[in-house]
Order: structure tokens, then sequence, then C-alpha cells
């Protein structure tokens, strides 16, 4: 049974966040645990290491299953736990949607 059959991708990240991220990140630039996502796409962020990392498909993808590889400056490693195995490529591809269009 496909719990998001017929939704759009936008709308499959929206119950992924509600059940998955809400704990730790906020919709909007807010911090919480985490960073807010708000206005996050396709802006540069600092982080830990000095880096500068575009937040893209390909960051917010490893984020959530290598999230300690790129660590955003005041966050420590370690806070985000890995979400291998646990999101499918569905799930993945509804997330990164949605945090398209958190402003």
């Amino acid at each position: 049974n496909d719990p998001y059959k017929g939704l759009a991708a936008v709308d499959i990240g929206a119950k992924v966040y509600a059940s998955r991220c809400n704990i730790c990140h906020n919709t909007d630039a807010q911090k919480k645990v985490g960073p807010g996502f708000g206005g996050s796409w396709g802006k540069e962020h600092a982080m830990d290491d000095g880096t500068k990392v575009l937040v893209d498909e390909n960051y917010i993808r490893e984020s959530i299953l290598n999230p300690n590889d790129k660590t955003v400056a005041g966050y420590g490693k370690g806070v985000m736990p890995t979400f291998a195995g646990q999101l499918s490529e569905e799930e993945l591809a509804g997330i990164i949607e949605y945090i398209k269009t958190l402003k």
C-alpha cells in the first residue's frame, strides 16, 4: 500500500518533513536543533570547516544520508542522525522539492 499514491513530489516532501524533519528544523530561517530550511535553497552556507556549500539537490541529499560529511557552522557534528536506509528515493526527492518551496 503506497501512502503517497497520487501525491506530487512536493506534497510527499511536506509529509516527510512533518513526520521526520520538523522536530529539529523549522520551515522558516529560525534556528532550532538544526538550521531552519526557509530561504536556504540556492544559497551558499558556511560550513564548520570554513568552506561554503551551495544548498542544492546534491547537498540536501548528502545532508540527509551522510549528515556529518558537511556540518553547517555553529552546529555540532553528530547532532543530525543519518536517514540512510530510512527514506525511500521517492521521499528523498520529495523533501528536496519541498525545501525548494520554503521562503
